[in-house]
């Protein structure tokens, strides 16, 4: 604005004022979330929608900010999926913290994958990452509130460790879950786990 970056820097700085926008709307919406949720005056509204559609709305929100940090993003939807009883705006907020924690906790192999199947009675979500994974002594912690691990390379991102309990409590709002497999430098696997029962099935005749 006052003239003192050279014009061959000037897309950088765009991108930081990108990412950093992102990040903040990001955290005060779920600080927002988790005082609701704490006061439990947090309220889901359950309607018919496309699984789909939501997601692929949170990947395209994303994808400027992923591909400027050059992360190799797979997504895999369900194009058989029917419609389900969700709340839109909650699963966007489950899905958007999983995908940012799996850059943050990226390293040098910046991958990630999302997909949505259909097994044993459940739908599921699938994020899977190549990044720095997850000790075993704080894998049942990581859904409490505030907590932070204290492995050397995790203490380096910035967070406020809320996100996983914020997206737990809107999984138990629907009845469901959120299961987590990780290997410390191999990578993390989070899935959010619906019951079927919120599917709409489509009646015949």
């Amino acid at each position: 604005m006052f003239g003192l970056i050279r014009e061959d820097e000037l897309q950088e700085n765009y991108e930081a004022i990108v990412r950093e926008s992102e990040r903040l709307t990001w955290l005060v919406d779920n600080v927002l979330d988790y005082a609701a949720i704490e006061r439990d005056n947090k309220s889901f509204m359950l309607r018919e929608v496309d699984l789909n559609a939501i997601i692929q709305r949170v990947v395209d929100g994303l994808q400027v900010t992923l591909t400027m940090r050059d992360m190799e993003f797979e997504v895999e939807l369900d194009p058989e999926l029917p419609m389900m009883r969700l709340d839109a705006n909650a699963l966007s907020q489950c899905v958007t913290n999983l995908l940012s924690n799996a850059e943050k906790y990226s390293r040098d192999e910046r991958w990630i994958r999302l997909k949505v199947r259909r097994v044993m009675g459940f739908v599921e979500i699938v994020v899977s990452d190549k990044g720095i994974g997850i000790p075993s002594e704080d894998i049942e912690h990581i859904f409490e509130p505030f907590f932070r691990s204290k492995e050397k390379h995790a203490l380096r991102r910035k967070g406020t460790g809320i996100g996983l309990a914020i997206t737990k409590a809107i999984m138990q709002a629907h009845g469901g879950t959120v299961l987590v497999r990780s290997q410390l430098g191999s990578g993390s696997t989070f899935i959010l786990q619906f019951p079927e029962d919120l599917l709409v099935e489509e009646e015949i005749g």
